[in-house]
Order: C-alpha cells, then sequence, then structure tokens
C-alpha cells in the first residue's frame, strides 16, 4: 500500500510542479502534465498548450516507481494556464493498484487547484 500511495503522491507532485511553472510564466507558457503517455509507464511534466505541442526540449520525465493503471474516465493530459494556473480540466484522476483492490484519486478544479 504504501508505493501504491507514493506513486499518487508523485503525480500530485508533477500537477503541482506544472502549475506553479505556469503561474511563474516559465518559459512564456502554458504548462502541463502527460500521464502514460506513448507507452511510457509514468508522467511527463512539459512545456505548451498540449503534449502533441509541447516543447520536447524542456520535458521532465518522471519513471513510475510503482505500476498503477488509470480508471478509463481519467484524463491522460491536464494543462495549466500561464499567469493563472487555470485547468483545461475540472474533476477526477483516478489510479488503480491492479495488484489490489486500491484506488487513489486525484481532484482538480477548473481554478487549478489539486486535491487527493
Amino acid at each position: 500500500g504504501d508505493a501504491f500511495r507514493t506513486e499518487a503522491s508523485s503525480l500530485a507532485n508533477a500537477l503541482q510542479r506544472a502549475r506553479a511553472d505556469a503561474l511563474n510564466n516559465i518559459d512564456e507558457a502554458k504548462h502541463g502534465v502527460a500521464i502514460h503517455p506513448d507507452g511510457f509507464d509514468g508522467y511527463v511534466i512539459f512545456d505548451g498548450a498540449s503534449y502533441a505541442a509541447r516543447n520536447s526540449s524542456r520535458d521532465v520525465s518522471i519513471a513510475a516507481s510503482y505500476r498503477v493503471t488509470l480508471s478509463p474516465s481519467s484524463p491522460t493530459e491536464i494543462v495549466f494556464d500561464q499567469l493563472s494556473g487555470n485547468a483545461n480540466y475540472n474533476g477526477d484522476i483516478t489510479l488503480i493498484d491492479p495488484n489490489r483492490a486500491m484506488t487513489a484519486t486525484l481532484s482538480i478544479n477548473y481554478e487549478g487547484r489539486i486535491s487527493w
């Protein structure tokens, strides 16, 4: 259970870092987090309006330390607006532990508030 909770914490930290970079207008760009992009088992903090349109030279990849799956209703990408930190998503990201009957839910609102 500790490894699973640590993995949820890693995602929360990635989201908080992306939002802070957006609020601080780093590179005068939006910032976001891609969750398990292109088969990568982890998270990528990126600069840009989307993962597909990002400046890949600025990517920060965070490998997962524990295997989790993402609920089908969860987004695979969250982007925060520069200066305001507003998010492009309002709802929950649910991580599932495939080895146990455990879930972890991170909530994000349009104003960029992250809670879990």
